[in-house]
């Protein structure tokens, strides 16, 4: 570091300066690497070992998670095999049906043009008060 012949050189200033210089490892410019102390710390062939063992981790682990599922399947298999067939369920639930009952048997009575009206398709909804459209069509062509 040369000294910059516009200021008197002293040591607090020099130090205060190197201070304030960013640090080649820290520097924004530079992207984030592996420390450079690292092939120091492990030995040569460290990477490949430990790339051997998270493999033969994963395997385990793989060929253990295909096992349970294997014993799974077979257990279900099993409990289908030997179990009764359940009876396959209705096109329509009960649920739905018993309220469908219910809204016709409750729109059943005389509608407003004398014959019994049925309801809506959905059940939620009664016809339409007055005449409905046949009726409406018979009265304007007499």
């Amino acid at each position: 570091y040369a000294a910059r012949p516009t200021y008197a050189d002293t040591p607090a200033l020099r130090q205060l300066s190197e201070y304030a210089r960013p640090h080649a490892a820290f520097s924004p410019a530079r992207h984030p690497a592996p420390d450079p102390m690292l092939h120091y710390m492990y030995g040569p062939g460290a990477r490949e070992r430990m790339e051997l063992e998270h493999m033969e981790r994963e395997k385990r682990e793989r060929e253990l998670r295909e096992l349970r599922e294997r014993e799974l399947n077979d257990r279900l298999k099993e409990e289908l095999m030997k179990g009764t067939p359940r009876p396959m369920p209705g096109p329509i639930d009960a649920h739905w049906m018993e309220i469908q009952r219910r809204y016709a048997a409750a729109g059943l009575g005389p509608g407003p043009s004398g014959p019994p009206q049925g309801l809506h398709q959905f059940g939620l909804y009664g016809a339409p008060p007055g005449p409905s459209q046949l009726d409406r069509e018979r009265l304007e062509r007499l």
